[in-house]
């Protein structure tokens, strides 16, 4: 009975010997960057004319094996009321053989994820606004979202690690801000800045955004919006295209 996860196009994939040799070569070196792996991940599906989705699946397995055989601490997961949703989300970001560890709070999933190669997928959560501590935790930065393939449903949680995200040329920035205005109001003042922004969650006036493309942290249009404790906490990959 064929795995209902395994698709034709992840079956040749796997039979694809030129494809699996450049992926496997890429990993015998260190851990990449995250934004290494995004642009990595895009130019072989373009140079392999496989879907991105097939690639990406391939090279989060053997990056979940690398991870594992470096000896890296496990990827916390905070799974909140996303459950096991969440659980196989980080997976698929992460991979089958690397090491999970299951966080009650989000803040005990923070703290797995320090320096050198901490990683942890927390659940976005209406009651939990977790993201805004990243403001005072300098060492920690969002450089990936979950789920990360376009058509799998709206931002469920996100990726949380020491890697300060770089540009990729398909980004999106997240802002947290204590803002108690209409987030109406936070998204105008930021588009008459010149940003693009939507809402992702608004708890108890405490607002997660997104802007479209990669912001600076100390970029000064950031400025514009509302609230007096605001700031960006890092940037992920826009989700990739099946």
């Amino acid at each position: 009975m064929r795995d209902p996860g395994t698709s034709d196009e992840t079956a040749a994939a796997l039979l694809d010997a030129p494809l699996l040799g450049d992926l496997a070569a890429r990993l015998q070196g260190p851990i990449l960057h995250p934004s290494e792996e995004a642009q990595l991940i895009r130019s072989l599906s373009l140079d392999s004319g496989l879907p991105g989705a097939v690639v990406q699946r391939l090279w989060r397995e053997l990056a979940g094996e690398q991870r594992r055989r470096s000896g890296a601490p496990a990827v916390a997961v905070h799974a909140g009321r996303g459950g096991g949703r969440i659980v196989d989300l980080a997976r698929a970001r992460f991979g089958a053989t690397a090491r999970y560890m299951l966080a009650e709070r989000p803040e005990i999933a923070m703290a797995a994820a320090r320096p050198p190669h901490g990683a942890a997928v927390i659940a976005l959560s209406p009651d939990q606004p977790w993201w805004l501590r990243l403001l005072a935790e300098t060492d920690l930065h969002v450089f990936g979202v979950v789920p990360d393939l376009f058509g799998q449903g709206p931002r469920a949680g996100l990726v949380v690690g020491p890697h300060r995200p770089e540009p990729t040329g398909a980004d999106e920035t997240y802002l947290a801000t204590d803002a108690q205005a209409a987030p109406a109001t936070v998204i105008a003042a930021l588009g008459e800045a010149g940003l693009a922004a939507e809402l992702i969650l608004d708890v108890g006036g405490l607002k997660l955004l997104a802007i479209a493309g990669y912001v600076q942290a100390h970029d000064p249009r950031i400025d514009a919006a509302p609230g007096r404790l605001k700031g960006v906490i890092g940037a992920a990959p826009v989700p990739l295209d099946p």
